[in-house]
């Protein structure tokens, strides 16, 4: 099962153009009934215009939308194919432009939880209790995304980010946490946060564990390079010992098998921050 994926978008993107194309035609019947109802000969006394002019009006307005939903299928489609390894490549050099070149973290596990201002702020402690990472909210908006600083502290770089409210959250059968599928959107920097991923060649999977713990995998090209699992506040690596009710909440260890924390760090605050599961 996907959190939010590309395959998600593909199948997404095929129904909406099987709902263009119905558009198009039901568009199309009413466009050309009204115009044969305009132009064939009739007794003038029993002729509506009015309804000639809405049938013409109502088909257009559908053949206008199906043109725009097909157009959004495509686009949905084309972003939905997963990025080339030289593509992410290209990328992550892009991006990093102006950051440290930071090394891939191996075999480690971190506890990633939120606190501070209005429970916006998330922090990422080691076993020891050394605080690792920081995603502290600097200036919260009500209206429109508000700020964070995200602040590694091995390196000490600081990244400020604008993060959007949460769009939509749906699911796709099943109870909310045991849907097919589970999308939320917000904006990271005026990019979708999946999007986001995405240009990094990332992705975030959910799948059941026993009956009722969900965990989630990070993905990079197809490989699983990190897990977050719903923590125990009070005993967070302890295996045996998931805290179900802290699911979406913002408390999960993470597994790192071979990633940058950066990434990792920036999967588990999209899970938390859209606020999936309650």
């Amino acid at each position: 099962m996907q959190l939010n994926s590309n395959v998600f978008k593909g199948a997404r993107s095929a129904r909406m153009i099987w709902t263009a194309v119905g558009f198009f035609l039901v568009g199309a019947l009413f466009v050309g009934l009204g115009v044969y109802f305009l132009i064939a000969p009739s007794d003038p006394e029993n002729q509506n215009l009015v309804v000639d002019f809405a049938l013409i009006g109502l088909g257009g307005i559908a053949v206008v939308a199906s043109v725009l939903l097909m157009i959004k299928a495509v686009k949905n489609i084309k972003n939905a194919k997963p990025l080339s390894e030289e593509e992410v490549k290209a990328n992550e050099e892009r991006l990093s432009a102006d950051a440290p070149a930071v090394e891939n973290v191996k075999d480690v596990k971190l506890f990633f939880h939120f606190g501070g201002k209005m429970n916006q702020s998330y922090f990422v402690d080691d076993k020891q209790g050394n605080r690792v990472y920081e995603c502290n909210l600097t200036k919260f908006n009500l209206i429109g995304a508000s700020t964070y600083d995200f602040v590694d502290k091995s390196t000490g770089y600081v990244k400020t980010l604008k993060i959007g409210k949460t769009v939509t959250s749906e699911s796709s059968g099943g109870l909310p946490f045991i849907g097919d599928t589970m999308t939320s959107r917000f904006k990271i920097d005026g990019v979708m946060c999946w999007d986001y991923l995405r240009e990094r060649g990332l992705e975030i999977k959910h799948l059941l564990e026993g009956r009722t713990v969900i965990r989630y995998e990070l993905a990079k090209l197809g490989k699983t390079i990190a897990k977050i699992v719903p923590a125990n506040v009070k005993d967070p690596f302890n295996e045996e010992n998931v805290n179900f009710l802290r699911m979406g909440k913002g408390c999960y260890r993470l597994e790192i098998f071979d990633a940058k924390l950066d990434d990792v760090v920036m999967a588990a605050f999209i899970v938390a921050h859209t606020y999936m599961v309650e």
